[in-house]
């Protein structure tokens, strides 16, 4: 009787180790640089949808959204959005009502010693590099997704600035619409959108590592829960950019900061 239960015991202990490196390993895969998931099914899209719709529900309680009509384009889009909040590429399943693709920065795919991955791709995350000249394998992949018809959501700055402030972009996104307008031989649009929230982060929480940060305001979701207003521009053909991705990009950086509510209510 000893016998059999110590034998148990090393086959639960042996399946959970198998079952840990299985999973890790799965993990780093879907963690690498330009990874491309799969669709997800409609039991994990639903799921993911829910999720994004409950921590939206948490962090910023409202969503106002103006524009909507400026989604419904001809071709595959990149949905561009400023990013000044943890929360921006999780609202965004909530709201479109077909598939996307989200690029996503690697390193989130690390939150919660890795786990974060498994949401993240299993909802259409392609991880990316955002360090300079590492982010090719991606940029592949946001190209493969667009000339397969999927759309894609972007946030072009790269990393979430959390004082509301839009900095400079990274030349990725006009890039890929080009890239797959030129392989599809069709038209791919870029869609300037801005998001803004009714409270930031103050100055003080630079100090801390992203994380760190990111965590802060989920915690104190009571008192940055004020609401967030999004603005969705005309698209812009990527047949219509400069053939410069810098001054591509200066476009449609510009094109985003025009639709800033505060602007827009001057």
């Amino acid at each position: 009787m000893l016998q059999i239960i110590l034998f148990a015991m090393l086959a639960f202990v042996g399946s959970a180790f198998l079952l840990v490196w299985v999973l890790r390993s799965h993990i780093k895969k879907i963690s690498t640089c330009g990874y491309l998931p799969q669709d997800p099914g409609p039991i994990m899209r639903w799921i993911v949808i829910a999720f994004s719709r409950c921590i939206t529900w948490w962090q910023a309680k409202s969503v106002k959204i103006s524009g909507w009509e400026n989604l419904n384009t001809p071709g595959p889009k990149i949905i561009a959005p400023n990013h000044t909040h943890y929360l921006d590429p999780l609202v965004w399943p909530g709201i479109l009502e077909e598939k996307a693709r989200y690029l996503v920065d690697s390193s989130v795919f690390k939150f919660f010693g890795g786990y974060a991955g498994l949401l993240l791709s299993a909802g259409g995350g392609i991880p990316v590099d955002l360090e300079k000249g590492k982010g090719t394998a991606a940029r592949v992949s946001g190209v493969k997704a667009m000339v397969s018809g999927r759309d894609l959501v972007i946030f072009p700055e790269g990393y979430a600035y959390l004082d509301g402030s839009v900095n400079e972009f990274k030349k990725g996104t006009v890039r890929i619409a080009k890239a797959a307008a030129a392989e599809s031989g069709a038209e791919t649009y870029i869609v300037p959108v801005y998001m803004r929230y009714g409270k930031y982060a103050p100055a003080w929480f630079k100090k801390y590592s992203n994380p760190i940060q990111f965590a802060l305001i989920f915690l104190m979701a009571p008192y940055y829960r004020a609401g967030l207003e999004i603005v969705i521009g005309k698209a812009i053909p990527a047949s219509r950019l400069p053939v410069d991705d810098d001054a591509a990009n200066a476009v449609l950086r510009q094109a985003v900061i025009e639709l800033d509510p505060l602007k827009l209510a001057r």
